[in-house]
C-alpha cells in the first residue's frame, strides 16, 4: 500500500511499475520531458521529508499562478517516486509544448559543478 499525504502518492520503483502499467488515461501522451528542480536541490532533501518537499513545489507553482504543481512525478535522489499533478491533465513544464506531455522532475540541481544523480536504483 502506497503512503498518501497532501494528496500525492509515494512510490518505490516496483509501485510505480505496477501503477503505471494500470493507468487508462482519457488524453494522448506524445512526449515524456525530464526536467531538474535546481531549487530544492539535494541539500535541501533530508532522506525523508518527500512530502514535505513535493508540498512546498506544489505551494511554489501555485504562487506563480498556476492551477496545481507543474509535474506528474518526482524522482527524489533515494529513488523514491511522488505523484504531482494529475496525469489527465497537461503538466506546466515547457511553454507551448504541454497538451500531449507527461512531465518527470528529477530532485537536485544537476547542472556542471553541482549535485551529481547517483546510479539508478533498480527495482
Amino acid at each position: 500500500v502506497m503512503e498518501r499525504k497532501f494528496g500525492f502518492d509515494k512510490m518505490t520503483i516496483a509501485e510505480f511499475n505496477r501503477y503505471i502499467n494500470s493507468l487508462h488515461l482519457g488524453r494522448t501522451v506524445l512526449k515524456i520531458q525530464q526536467h531538474h528542480t535546481y531549487i530544492p536541490s539535494y541539500q535541501h532533501f533530508s532522506g525523508d521529508n518527500h512530502f514535505e518537499r513535493q508540498k512546498a513545489m506544489q505551494q511554489s507553482h501555485i504562487q506563480n499562478g498556476w492551477s496545481d504543481i507543474g509535474q506528474h512525478f518526482t524522482i527524489f535522489p533515494d529513488g523514491i517516486i511522488l505523484s504531482g499533478r494529475s496525469l489527465e491533465n497537461a503538466p506546466a513544464c515547457i511553454y507551448n509544448q504541454n497538451q500531449h506531455s507527461i512531465c518527470i522532475e528529477n530532485f537536485g540541481f544537476f547542472d556542471e559543478g553541482f549535485d551529481v544523480m547517483p546510479m539508478p536504483l533498480l527495482p
